[in-house]
């Protein structure tokens, strides 16, 4: 086979993956989130009972928390417990205190081109400790959502401000899996406190068919051990009268 032969079959070759969709360079390039940009992460307010959906353009910035390792309680002023709650994940819908937060902020800034988001990935890191061992296949999770986020140039209203923003909460950032194997004394067993760093992308793909990724986003958790009282919850502020601290592990 000689030179221009074999060239034009690998010319054939990129193209026809190309045009498949199979080689990486029909992905959109997206450097630093130009294009496609992951903006922040917001909390919602709490209001009557429910959690009001935060917009592009009035909402509180939520990228680090405290929670319980195990177990959250509400005590009353006599010190006598009246509702306990383990910890399952992050964001938590049955939980008061961390229902209303996690709002992940994506930004389109392309022309005629809206970005169909499907996938959300995260990857979790313990700065200063390394992350334990037999953990590793909890350390990455992936969330399937669903959004459309509309192009600068969209003539259609958003509910969450700006044309080109959409908000979707993210239920959990913290996987259960993950947050029961750091506990776990035969594989995790990390003590608290302890700071657990998300490292957040979102996947989506364009009208056109083609494949494009946000920047990383980053949220920032830490495991509070027995004892510690809680501040300030997501979206809201807590009955008064009542102290909401950390307890041990619900059986």
């Amino acid at each position: 086979m000689n030179n221009v032969v074999r060239l034009t079959m690998v010319t054939l070759a990129v193209l026809l993956g190309g045009a498949l969709g199979l080689g990486s360079a029909w992905a959109v390039s997206n450097p630093r989130g130009m294009l496609f940009r992951a903006a922040n992460i917001y909390q919602g307010e709490f209001e009557e009972g429910k959690c009001k959906v935060p917009s592009a353009t009035a909402g509180f910035a939520d990228t680090s928390r405290p929670i319980c390792r195990d177990a959250t309680e509400i005590v009353d002023e006599t010190d006598t417990v009246v509702a306990r709650y383990p910890t399952r994940m992050f964001p938590d819908l049955e939980l008061y205190s961390d229902f209303c937060g996690g709002f992940l902020v994506l930004e389109n800034n392309m022309i005629n081109q809206a970005v169909n988001v499907y996938k959300v990935k995260v990857r979790y890191t313990i700065p200063d400790r390394g992350f334990p061992l037999l953990c590793r296949a909890q350390r990455r999770f992936k969330l399937f959502v669903g959004g459309r986020v509309l192009p600068v140039n969209s003539v259609y209203p958003s509910p969450f401000g700006a044309v080109n923003v959409t908000l979707t909460q993210l239920l959990p950032i913290y996987s259960p899996e993950m947050l029961n194997c750091l506990r776990d004394p035969l594989r995790g067993n990390v003590s608290a406190p302890v700071t657990v760093v998300a490292r957040i992308r979102a996947y989506g793909y364009l009208d056109d068919g083609r494949d494009i990724m946000s920047n990383k986003i980053y949220y920032t958790l830490t495991l509070l051990p027995q004892g510690s009282v809680l501040g300030t919850p997501s979206g809201g502020v807590y009955p008064p009268g009542y102290t909401i601290r950390c307890a041990a592990e619900v059986q």
